[in-house]
């Protein structure tokens, strides 16, 4: 899968172990986990886009699993 380049804010599609695509919106850019790339991911209503701080309930999310919503 191509890799995209995120950005706080940015709505995207999460691909789910159960072969689904969720709806979710980056917290942070793309950065290295200890494995791979990950960006950090949240649900819609919790992304405050004047917040200084990502929300409290991020998950990080392998970013070839990621993509921007059409």
């Amino acid at each position: 899968m191509d890799q995209i380049d995120l950005k706080p804010g940015m709505k995207v599609l999460a691909h789910t172990a159960l072969d689904a695509w969720v709806p979710l919106t980056a917290a942070t850019p793309s950065q290295q986990g200890r494995d791979f790339q990950v960006v950090w991911l949240c649900e819609d209503d919790a992304w405050d886009p004047d917040a200084k701080q990502p929300p409290a309930n991020v998950i990080p999310w392998p970013i070839e699993e990621v993509r921007a919503r059409p």
